[in-house]
Protein backbone atom coordinates (compact mmCIF):
# COMPACT_ATOMS: atom_id res chain seq x y z
CA UNK A 1 0.00 0.00 0.00
CA UNK A 2 1.58 3.28 -0.97
CA UNK A 3 1.39 5.97 1.71
CA UNK A 4 2.40 9.18 2.38
CA UNK A 5 5.64 7.99 3.85
CA UNK A 6 6.35 7.07 0.43
CA UNK A 7 5.07 9.63 -2.09
CA UNK A 8 4.39 12.50 -1.31
CA UNK A 9 6.93 15.39 -2.14
CA UNK A 10 5.82 17.68 -0.51
CA UNK A 11 6.47 16.07 3.10
CA UNK A 12 9.10 13.48 1.59
CA UNK A 13 11.79 15.55 3.53
CA UNK A 14 10.45 15.44 6.73
CA UNK A 15 9.44 12.03 6.59
CA UNK A 16 12.97 11.18 6.29
CA UNK A 17 13.60 12.38 9.68
CA UNK A 18 10.67 10.90 10.59
CA UNK A 19 8.77 13.07 12.84
CA UNK A 20 7.09 14.68 14.88
CA UNK A 21 3.74 12.70 14.21
CA UNK A 22 0.50 13.96 15.63
CA UNK A 23 -2.75 12.60 16.11
CA UNK A 24 -6.48 14.21 15.15
CA UNK A 25 -8.70 13.33 17.98
CA UNK A 26 -11.78 12.22 17.30
CA UNK A 27 -15.10 10.81 19.24
CA UNK A 28 -15.86 7.86 17.12
CA UNK A 29 -16.80 9.74 13.73
CA UNK A 30 -13.44 9.23 11.46
CA UNK A 31 -15.83 11.34 8.36
CA UNK A 32 -18.41 14.15 8.85
CA UNK A 33 -19.40 13.41 5.14
CA UNK A 34 -17.73 11.07 2.20
CA UNK A 35 -19.57 11.33 -0.73
CA UNK A 36 -21.16 8.15 -2.21
CA UNK A 37 -22.31 7.90 -5.87
CA UNK A 38 -23.89 5.09 -5.83
CA UNK A 39 -27.04 6.53 -6.91
CA UNK A 40 -24.70 8.24 -10.04
CA UNK A 41 -25.33 11.41 -7.98
CA UNK A 42 -23.13 12.12 -4.53
CA UNK A 43 -24.43 11.39 -1.16
CA UNK A 44 -22.72 12.61 1.88
CA UNK A 45 -22.31 9.67 3.91
CA UNK A 46 -20.87 9.78 7.59
CA UNK A 47 -18.02 6.94 9.19
CA UNK A 48 -17.70 6.46 12.17
CA UNK A 49 -16.44 3.45 14.50
CA UNK A 50 -19.21 0.56 14.92
CA UNK A 51 -18.23 0.98 18.75
CA UNK A 52 -18.10 4.49 18.66
CA UNK A 53 -15.05 4.53 21.01
CA UNK A 54 -12.76 7.44 20.80
CA UNK A 55 -10.12 7.03 18.15
CA UNK A 56 -7.49 9.55 16.35
CA UNK A 57 -6.47 9.60 12.81
CA UNK A 58 -2.66 9.33 12.02
CA UNK A 59 -0.80 12.41 10.83
CA UNK A 60 2.09 14.23 10.47
CA UNK A 61 2.72 17.66 11.37
CA UNK A 62 5.99 20.45 10.56
CA UNK A 63 7.10 23.91 10.34
CA UNK A 64 7.87 26.01 7.60
CA UNK A 65 8.85 29.66 6.94
CA UNK A 66 6.63 31.73 5.13
CA UNK A 67 8.72 34.14 2.39
CA UNK A 68 7.78 36.86 5.03
CA UNK A 69 9.94 35.03 7.59
CA UNK A 70 7.42 34.51 9.82
CA UNK A 71 6.42 30.67 11.01
CA UNK A 72 3.47 29.00 9.91
CA UNK A 73 2.64 25.33 10.99
CA UNK A 74 1.35 22.31 8.54
CA UNK A 75 -0.72 18.93 9.46
CA UNK A 76 -1.58 16.58 7.03
CA UNK A 77 -3.81 13.01 7.77
CA UNK A 78 -2.51 10.28 6.54
CA UNK A 79 -4.09 8.00 4.05
CA UNK A 80 -3.88 4.74 2.34
CA UNK A 81 -5.73 3.26 -1.05
CA UNK A 82 -9.10 1.58 -0.23
CA UNK A 83 -9.89 0.39 -3.66
CA UNK A 84 -10.40 -3.28 -2.14
CA UNK A 85 -11.58 -2.53 1.00
CA UNK A 86 -15.36 -3.84 0.98
CA UNK A 87 -17.18 -0.85 2.58
CA UNK A 88 -14.72 2.31 1.70
CA UNK A 89 -14.52 1.50 -2.12
CA UNK A 90 -17.88 2.86 -2.17
CA UNK A 91 -16.78 6.31 -1.45
CA UNK A 92 -15.26 8.96 -4.29
CA UNK A 93 -16.07 9.31 -7.56
CA UNK A 94 -16.18 6.40 -9.91
CA UNK A 95 -12.98 5.99 -11.63
CA UNK A 96 -11.40 7.96 -8.78
CA UNK A 97 -9.00 6.26 -6.76
CA UNK A 98 -10.68 5.48 -3.27
CA UNK A 99 -8.61 6.67 -0.26
CA UNK A 100 -9.38 6.58 3.45
CA UNK A 101 -7.61 7.73 6.74
CA UNK A 102 -5.76 5.52 8.77
CA UNK A 103 -7.26 5.36 12.08
CA UNK A 104 -5.24 4.69 15.76
CA UNK A 105 -7.47 2.41 18.27
CA UNK A 106 -6.75 4.56 21.79
CA UNK A 107 -4.56 1.79 22.49
CA UNK A 108 -2.37 2.99 19.25
CA UNK A 109 -2.19 7.08 20.27
CA UNK A 110 1.36 6.97 22.14
CA UNK A 111 3.14 4.24 20.25
CA UNK A 112 2.11 6.25 17.65
CA UNK A 113 3.49 9.43 18.81
CA UNK A 114 6.23 8.18 20.46
CA UNK A 115 7.41 6.49 16.92
CA UNK A 116 11.10 7.43 15.14
CA UNK A 117 11.68 4.93 12.03
CA UNK A 118 10.10 5.28 9.44
CA UNK A 119 9.83 1.21 9.20
CA UNK A 120 8.17 1.82 12.98
CA UNK A 121 5.82 4.02 11.39
CA UNK A 122 4.81 2.20 8.59
CA UNK A 123 4.06 -0.57 10.81
CA UNK A 124 0.48 1.17 11.91
CA UNK A 125 -0.56 2.11 8.43
CA UNK A 126 -3.22 -0.39 8.18
CA UNK A 127 -7.11 0.05 7.19
CA UNK A 128 -9.65 -0.67 9.88
CA UNK A 129 -11.74 -3.88 8.84
CA UNK A 130 -14.82 -3.11 7.29
CA UNK A 131 -16.85 -4.61 10.38
CA UNK A 132 -14.88 -1.68 12.69
CA UNK A 133 -16.70 0.88 11.15
CA UNK A 134 -20.39 2.03 10.60
CA UNK A 135 -21.37 4.05 7.75
CA UNK A 136 -25.23 5.66 7.17
CA UNK A 137 -26.43 8.15 4.78
CA UNK A 138 -25.70 11.66 6.14
CA UNK A 139 -27.29 14.32 3.82
CA UNK A 140 -27.01 17.63 4.32
CA UNK A 141 -30.29 19.65 5.28
CA UNK A 142 -31.99 21.33 2.38
CA UNK A 143 -31.20 25.02 1.71
CA UNK A 144 -33.00 27.61 3.29
CA UNK A 145 -34.57 30.65 1.08
CA UNK A 146 -33.29 33.54 2.14
CA UNK A 147 -34.73 36.87 0.58
CA UNK A 148 -32.74 39.41 -0.90
CA UNK A 149 -32.92 43.08 0.41
CA UNK A 150 -33.12 45.87 -2.10
CA UNK A 151 -30.28 48.70 -1.73
CA UNK A 152 -31.24 51.22 -1.00
CA UNK A 153 -32.66 53.25 -4.22
CA UNK A 154 -32.63 49.89 -6.26
CA UNK A 155 -35.62 49.25 -8.01
CA UNK A 156 -37.66 45.74 -7.00
CA UNK A 157 -37.33 43.68 -10.40
CA UNK A 158 -38.23 40.27 -11.51
CA UNK A 159 -35.41 37.55 -12.05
Amino acid sequence: MASLLECSCAWRPHIRTHGPNCCQRKDGRVSPGKPSYETGKPVRWRIGLADQVSCAIAGLWRTWENPDGTQAMSMTMLTLNADEHPLMTRFHKPGAEKRAVVVLPQSDHIDWLSCRSTDEARSFLRLLPADALHAEPYPLPPRGRTALAPEAGDQPSLI
